[in-house]
């Protein structure tokens, strides 16, 4: 694979690995919202989404529309959202083979 086509990737990577910016792409799965929608929604500052989206516009993965002095944001990619999901199930399946591993312990330590 050409080295190119690893870095873009691993710069996708690398700006979903903020929390609030992975909070931002699911709210934008849902279709665009505005600052104002997002700030409400994911109890976060206006300037800090603000800021938040910048970083994910310049990666390319957030698309901007502009209606008067409104702009609506939105995933260039519905596919971003397929992906932070799939990042979400590998999580979930590591906190329940934690959780699996705690119980075989406590029942060894009990016995």
């Amino acid at each position: 694979m050409p080295m190119r086509v690893l870095e873009n990737l691993a710069q996708v990577f690398s700006c979903l690995s903020h929390p609030n910016r992975i909070r931002i792409v699911q709210a934008l799965a849902s279709g665009e919202k505005d600052v104002t929608e997002l700030h409400s929604s994911l109890d976060l500052s206006q300037s800090y989404v603000s800021q938040q989206l910048s970083v994910l516009k310049s990666s390319g993965l957030v698309k901007v529309r502009r209606e008067g002095h409104h702009a609506y944001y939105s995933l260039r990619h519905e596919k971003l959202s397929v992906l932070v999901d799939q990042g979400l199930d590998l999580v979930e399946q590591d906190i329940v083979r934690a959780r699996e591993l705690e119980q075989v312990i406590e029942s060894v330590r009990s016995h």
